[in-house]
């Protein structure tokens, strides 16, 4: 993608929207005579950038990426108490790209990070999650080199509640609930009747839920999500 620098969105002037390269690979494109900003994407949300390339008239300017070799991620997943537990999902948080479930003992491993899976080259936060536990956040790991982390998970709690224009009136919107670390998760459309529930478990504490409306419009509604209880009802008014 090129672009002058200054306005991404206004300057735009290539953009490919999927190019796949192997190690080795190249690849060409023709731009006007100046000086630009060459990014790529290495995944959601990553992009690589070359600043002030100067492109001269006959001639032809060079750039390579070095591709990033990842290690060994070992994982060991447990309960509160200890306790292994098995089909803990586990991705990269900012792209929500999946690495893999754990097995009967907990424990997850990977080898083959760098193989078919779009991750950056910079420390990655890992989100591990499964069924009746709240998503936990690891700290940026760096999988350049080999990881071996203990990931504890607490109980969670799932929301459920009905969604009301400020006259009352039940509304149909999506729902998703704004995590600490990445995108929004858990998106879930509402019921004709304004009703909804989450499709993951909650920690406790404060939690951020966006509402989009059928015409693009967004509300943001923090809620407080108590502990000692599997579920928590929420009434959410919106403009």
């Amino acid at each position: 993608t090129l672009d002058d620098g200054t306005n991404f969105d206004d300057n735009l002037l290539y953009y490919q929207d999927e190019l796949v390269l192997a190690d080795g690979d190249g690849y060409r494109i023709d731009c006007p005579v100046g000086v630009w900003t060459l990014g790529f994407e290495l995944a959601p949300g990553a992009l690589a950038h070359y600043p002030d390339v100067r492109v001269v008239a006959g001639e032809e300017t060079l750039l390579t990426y070095e591709f990033p070799t990842f290690g060994v991620l070992e994982l060991r997943v447990e309960d509160e108490e200890g306790k292994a537990v098995d089909d803990a999902y586990v991705s990269a948080a900012m792209t929500d790209e999946g690495l893999g479930s754990t097995e009967e003992d907990g424990r997850f491993h990977d080898d083959q990070l760098g193989a078919e899976r779009l991750l950056p080259a910079g420390p990655v936060r890992l989100r591990v999650e499964a069924d009746g536990y709240a998503p936990t956040f690891t700290p940026p790991l760096d999988l350049r080199s080999d990881v071996r982390f203990r990931v504890g998970l607490l109980p969670g709690v799932l929301v459920r509640g009905v969604l009301l224009d400020t006259e009352s009136t039940p509304v149909s919107a999506h729902v998703a609930w704004v995590p600490p670390h990445g995108r929004p998760i858990y998106e879930v459309e509402a019921e004709d009747d304004g009703t909804f529930e989450l499709n993951g478990w909650l920690p406790p504490g404060p939690a951020t839920l966006v509402v989009e409306g059928a015409h693009g419009e967004i509300a943001r509604h923090t809620c407080q999500v108590p502990r000692d209880v599997s579920v928590v009802e929420v009434a959410i008014r919106i403009p």
